[in-house]
């Protein structure tokens, strides 16, 4: 753990002896924690690139944003090769070449539909850290809270489960 230590001096008052006193106060403001808390709790579906891309998101958070938002934008590929969105395409004359992340996305709502949005988002973000060097705390947190919803969905198929619960209770040969 690394981090700042603040002293400051301040009276107080002792109304027993109805006198002021000085008092050295100590403060320690932290800079980083190693291992870093999660932001939410990381699904044991996920890959173990995608978990480690995560967890690195989540440690830079406290100490540089942009590399933070960087991750984010590193941890949506691996995400995405986890469902098996290639990373590469060919072109008219056969030739192979990367394909952009933004490509990649796109790819992903035909297979898996519902979240082109969320991930263009977390691409800009992660866009920006990178270009610009610099994040927002709160936008990162937003990150966060949109990815930790769509793990669930996507990951743990909470989507999936919702919706056979759905069609079970819609089915008209069910019993209530």
């Amino acid at each position: 753990m690394g981090g700042d230590i603040v002293r400051t001096d301040e009276a107080a008052y002792n109304l027993d002896l109805e006198e002021e006193f000085d008092i050295e106060v100590v403060a320690y403001w932290p800079r980083a924690i190693l291992p870093a808390p999660p932001v939410f709790p990381i699904s044991k579906n996920l890959s173990q690139d995608g978990a480690l891309h995560l967890r690195k998101a989540f440690e830079l958070l406290w100490v540089d944003p942009a590399s933070s938002a960087n991750r984010i934008r590193i941890f949506v590929e691996f995400l995405l090769d986890q469902f098996g969105i290639s990373r590469t395409g060919t072109n008219k004359k056969g030739a192979s070449y990367d394909l952009a992340l933004a490509d990649r996305i796109i790819l992903m709502e035909t297979s898996k539909p519902g979240h082109k949005s969320v991930f263009t988002a977390m691409r800009k973000v992660g866009n920006y850290g990178s270009h610009a060097g610099k994040a927002k705390f709160e936008a990162l947190i937003d990150c966060f809270e949109l990815l930790e919803a769509v793990l669930i969905d996507l990951v743990d198929g909470r989507r999936e489960r919702l919706d056979k619960l759905t069609a079970g209770l819609l089915d008209e040969n069910a019993k209530f």
